[in-house]
C-alpha cells in the first residue's frame, strides 16, 4: 500500500485482519498511526518506513501487533534513529534503505499481488460505521468496519 505525501493520519484499526495487505510504505508527513492500525495482517511482510520527525510521530504502542514485531522487516533511512525510537525499536528486522535497497524497491513493488495507491488528496485513513455516509469528506478515505481486503478499500 503506498499512501500519498499528504497523507498525515492512519486511524484506529484502519487496516485490522486485512489479510491482502504485504507491503506498507508510511511516507514523510505521517504524524500518527492509532491504536491497532496494523493489527492482525497476516502477510505483511515489509513496512518501509520514511517519516521525518518519527520522535515527534504520536505512534499507539499497539499500532502494530507481536506479529509484525517479529516478522515485518522494517526499511529506514536512519538505523539509529529507528532502533532507539519507542515503537519502531521493537521490530526485530530492522534494515538501512540503502541506494541497493532503492534499486530493487521497484521488484519489490512490482511483485507484490496489488499495487494499491491512495488517491493523492487522501490526509487521513479510518474505519467509519456502515451505517454512516459512504462518502467521508474531502481527503479521508473511509474503510468500512466489516472486514475488507486492500483491493476492495482502493476506490
Amino acid at each position: 500500500m503506498f499512501f500519498p505525501k499528504q497523507l498525515t493520519f492512519i486511524g484506529k484499526a484502519a487496516f485490522y485482519g486485512c489479510s491482502s495487505l504485504e507491503m506498507v510504505k508510511l511516507n514523510a508527513n505521517v504524524k500518527e498511526i492509532a491504536f491497532r492500525a496494523f493489527n492482525v495482517c497476516p502477510f505483511l511482510m515489509t513496512i518501509r518506513c520514511d517519516i521525518k520527525n518519527v520522535n515527534k510521530t504520536k505512534i499507539d504502542p499497539k499500532a502494530f501487533d507481536t506479529y509484525a514485531f517479529q516478522l515485518c522487516k522494517l526499511v529506514v533511512s536512519n538505523l539509529k534513529l529507528y532502533k532507539k525510537h519507542d515503537i519502531f525499536g521493537k521490530f526485530e528486522h530492522i534494515e538501512l534503505d540503502t541506494p541497493i535497497k532503492n534499486a530493487t524497491k521497484a521488484n519489490d513493488e512490482k511483485n507484490t499481488k496489488a499495487k494499491i495507491t491512495a488517491p493523492t488528496k487522501v490526509i487521513e485513513i479510518r474505519k467509519v460505521p456502515l451505517d454512516d455516509n459512504p462518502m467521508p469528506e474531502e481527503g479521508i478515505i473511509g474503510i468500512p468496519e466489516k472486514h475488507v481486503t486492500a483491493s476492495q478499500t482502493a476506490v
